[in-house]
């Protein structure tokens, strides 16, 4: 990745998002990283330094026009999803 790309990614508080966060640190460090999380969710101490968080449910298009106006990424990463095969 080439100068200071702003990166959405949603699901950033889950396993592969927290992976990525770290791989995206290390590969890209000029990068700003924005992290879509659930309102109230769990968001890991170490994570909250590693990128911004913004608040949203994906079934809230409003909330979620907010926070993409909000962090004007040039590109999104999408991992948020049901992980329960059953619920899903």
């Amino acid at each position: 990745m080439s100068g200071s790309p702003r990166i959405l990614i949603t699901g950033a508080s889950g396993f592969v998002g927290a992976h990525l966060v770290e791989f995206l640190r290390a590969e890209a460090p000029g990068a700003q990283l924005f992290g879509l999380v659930k309102p109230h969710g769990a968001v890991r101490e170490t994570e909250l330094a590693a990128l911004t968080t913004l608040e949203a449910d994906l079934d809230d298009s409003a909330a979620v026009a907010r926070a993409v106006r909000d962090a004007l990424p040039d590109r999104v990463i999408h991992l948020a999803g049901q992980s329960s095969v059953q619920h899903s």
